[in-house]
């Protein structure tokens, strides 16, 4: 037996033992040694990743043919990167069948990587989860390596142009809304806000030492530390004027009063921010329990968490502090 599968074995066997809701994964090096990723952890947004182009790949499906990053232009596309022996990638292939058959006659590809396994896994996992959409082999992992992937399952999100809009460890749970934005604007309804406002990429990167010197002691706390104003303290919890809500640490436009409602919880709530790419979304447990936690897309600042309880047409509450939030009033 080769170290490579030693070390592929006995990190499956770890994975087993520990029963662990969010599943490890490997991914090769350019020497071809599988590298362990770290477990349990809850998955990063990847800054790298997200607001860039695409890596082109080209992967050949169990029947043998193949699809490659330009068979998926013109329409968004869905990536799923999976292993059959990952028990969150099988609970997560229904909820991603639903999205292959919703958005089937609109164009968009939902396409299944999986990383690293034989044909016959590959087939057995594809048969277990009753997977609908079409799969691919990443047989080396290279494809999982330069998409930065760390477990499964992830989910990455293509708009028409090939660039990475998403990228998380399971289908967020707007994934129709931004599905819905990522189609040609000239073809597709939007808001002409969004049209003007939604992220370009750009990165703004500072020390802890300098964001101290920038912000108050108390948004320094919500925006670098993620610590939350107590409920109903909130400058704009109240707030029912016009206008626009900034990121409070680098000016992002993030949320319209448009789409501010009363949620009775106490912090700002909002159904949508103005642009789905212009908030970041991760997996937060550091209450112990699971919530996907919201940040500035364009200097990663804590703004709050959003929740599947709020109101239509996106059933979400956005759950801000206001502290993070700077407000300009429109006529």
């Amino acid at each position: 037996m080769s170290f490579s599968t030693t070390l592929y074995t006995l990190v499956l066997a770890a994975v087993s033992f520990g029963g662990m809701t969010a599943c490890s994964s490997l991914v090769q090096s350019q020497s071809g040694v599988p590298i362990a990723i770290k477990n349990n952890l809850p998955m990063p947004v990847r800054e790298a990743v997200v607001g860039s182009p695409a890596p082109e790949f080209e992967l050949a499906k169990p029947d043998g043919t193949k699809v490659s990053l330009k068979d998926l232009a013109g329409k968004p596309a869905v990536l799923i990167f999976w292993t059959a022996w990952c028990p969150s990638c099988k609970a997560e292939a229904p909820r991603v069948n639903q999205l292959a058959a919703e958005y089937k006659d609109r164009g968009v590809r939902v396409l299944g990587i999986n990383i690293g396994e034989g044909l016959a896994r590959v087939k057995e996992g594809i048969k277990d989860f009753d997977i609908k959409y079409e799969v691919v082999r990443d047989a080396d992992a290279q494809v999982a390596e330069i998409y930065k992937v760390v477990g499964t399952p992830t989910v990455v999100f293509l708009d028409n142009k090939g660039i990475v809009r998403y990228f998380g460890n399971k289908l967020p749970a707007d994934y129709a809304v931004r599905l819905d934005k990522l189609f040609d604007s000239e073809s597709e309804s939007k808001t002409a806000s969004v049209a003007n406002d939604e992220y370009k990429g750009e990165k703004i990167v500072k020390t802890e030492v300098e964001w101290r010197k920038e912000l108050t002691p108390a948004q320094f706390h919500v925006l670098r530390e993620k610590g939350t104003e107590r409920a109903y303290t909130g400058e704009y919890t109240d707030n029912h004027e016009h206008g626009i809500y900034h990121c409070a640490a680098c000016g992002l436009r993030l949320f319209s009063s448009d789409a501010k409602f009363e949620s009775g919880t106490g912090w700002a709530s909002f159904y949508q921010p103005i642009a789905a790419v212009n908030v970041m979304e991760e997996t937060d447990v550091s209450l112990g329990e699971s919530r996907t936690e919201v940040l500035c897309s364009r200097c990663g600042s804590h703004l709050g968490h959003v929740f599947d309880d709020g109101p239509k047409p996106t059933g979400l509450r956005y759950c801000i502090n206001s502290i993070a939030l700077k407000f300009e009033k429109q006529k």
